[in-house]
């Protein structure tokens, strides 16, 4: 990737500043493998509309290893840092959301957090007995026990917050969760499963709904 004065980029504050200036030519238009493709030829705005269609379910990605906003920032300017420069190598673009997470678990397992090892470990929930994938209601209803919890200032688990956020913030279902955390699609509905009936409990517990989850007169 070179920058205007026909150097190429070093760092991830560089690129994070190239995607946020760059004035995109284009339509914000086509799928994510037809993006990928103009990018891998060369165009700029492409990889920008990639880069803004998809930072925010990256940083989420990471969160489920990395604390602290500043260092998830730094992680999601470098993920996508490091798919630019390999974009070449990206045989299939329908693959490029499993591949850019990919880099992405690399990136925050590389940054060296004493706490990786541990969040990754806590994520292999027995799944002897997995949940089928959510349906309609139970999501409407993961959705708004979120919201419950953010008014309540209920404070979740890194991975319950991860695996919600993913859901109800990016419609990601168990197969893009596990494609983003590097977990089966089994374990990911296991995952997803428990923070939802965690969540219920603990909004229930202060008062904050009633049994059938409607908001507490109390």
């Amino acid at each position: 990737m070179t920058n205007r004065a026909g150097g190429h980029y070093t760092s991830p504050k560089e690129v994070f500043l190239w995607c946020a200036s760059t004035t995109v030519r284009r339509v914000e238009t086509g799928d994510t493998a037809e993006l990928v493709g103009r990018a891998a030829r060369g165009d700029r705005s492409a990889f920008d509309v990639l880069y803004r269609r998809h930072a925010r379910s990256v940083a989420a990605a990471v969160a489920s290893r990395i604390s602290g906003n500043e260092d998830r920032a730094d992680a999601v300017q470098e993920t996508f840092l490091r798919a630019w420069k390999k974009l070449d190598t990206l045989r299939d673009p329908e693959q490029f959301l499993p591949w850019l997470y990919a880099i992405a678990r690399n990136v925050a397992t590389s940054a060296g957090r004493s706490k990786t090892r541990t969040a990754a470990g806590t994520l292999n929930d027995d799944i002897s007995a997995a949940p089928e994938a959510m349906g309609p209601e139970e999501l409407a209803e993961l959705a708004s026990l979120s919201a419950a919890a953010k008014g309540a200032m209920v404070v979740l688990s890194h991975r319950d917050a991860t695996v919600i956020t993913m859901a109800t913030t990016f419609g990601f279902g168990p197969a893009e969760i596990a494609a983003a955390l590097a977990i089966t699609e089994g374990n990911a509905a296991v995952i997803l499963h428990r923070a939802r009936v965690r969540l219920r409990k603990e909004l229930l517990a202060r008062g904050v709904i009633d049994e059938r989850g409607a908001p507490s007169d109390v």
